[in-house]
């Protein structure tokens, strides 16, 4: 099995769940990106990613989508199980540094008491 791999079922598709946890979850957020979640009764967590299009061109989205599925498969494994997670990214996202794309992702998870141990995320 793939250490650091995204499985099917892990992925948050449908539009009532993502509304669902749109409207019900729990928001963190900070200046690049915002954190919506809920709980949902399993032992995986799911996640989304959003991003609008007044962000840039289609581009520039898809490369910060992938920045940020990156960063939640690297750290997937020491964050708290059982979540529906949905990462909005916000306009500045595309104007910083990965180093500091991860410093605020992992301040996020933090903030939003999902790491597992304190100090122990990449």
């Amino acid at each position: 099995m793939k250490k650091f791999g995204i499985r099917k079922e892990e992925h948050l598709k449908l539009q009532n769940e993502i509304l669902l946890v749109f409207r019900n979850g729990k928001q963190y957020s900070d200046k690049y990106l915002k954190i919506f979640i809920m709980q949902n009764k399993k032992s995986y967590s799911k996640f989304a990613v959003v991003i609008n299009k007044k962000f840039g061109k289609s581009i520039q989205r898809n490369k910060a989508k992938r920045q940020v599925r990156a960063l939640y498969r690297v750290n997937k494994s020491k964050q708290k199980a059982g979540y529906n997670i949905i990462f909005f990214i916000k306009n500045g996202f595309k104007n910083i540094s990965f180093s500091k794309k991860k410093e605020n992702y992992l301040q996020l998870i933090k903030k939003a008491d999902l790491n597992m141990n304190k100090g122990d995320l990449e």
